[in-house]
């Protein structure tokens, strides 16, 4: 059976009325997927960088989330993350 798993950039503070929210870089994901790679008796199939708009809103449920909107009236950011597919 295919599975994943998504390696997203932490929330370092959250966002505040005149500013964003600031995140880790997507190095420190990249170190966070390799130790568990290391940790893990899996086949990695892939691994892919994915970029989508607002997965930190309160909204939205993150990464997995099968319906991510942005609208042209209010700012959207965007974020990269690291997938893992594996068997």
């Amino acid at each position: 059976m295919i599975k994943f798993k998504d390696f997203v950039p932490k929330e370092v503070t959250k966002a505040g009325f005149f500013s964003s929210a600031r995140l880790e870089e997507l190095n420190d994901s990249l170190k966070r997927a390799n130790i568990w790679i290391e940790n893990q008796n899996i086949n990695v199939l892939n691994i892919e960088t994915v970029v989508l708009p607002n997965i930190h809103r309160s909204s939205e449920e993150g990464s997995t989330d099968t319906d991510i909107t942005t609208s042209g009236d209010m700012s959207s950011n965007w974020h990269q993350f690291i997938r893992v597919w594996y068997k």
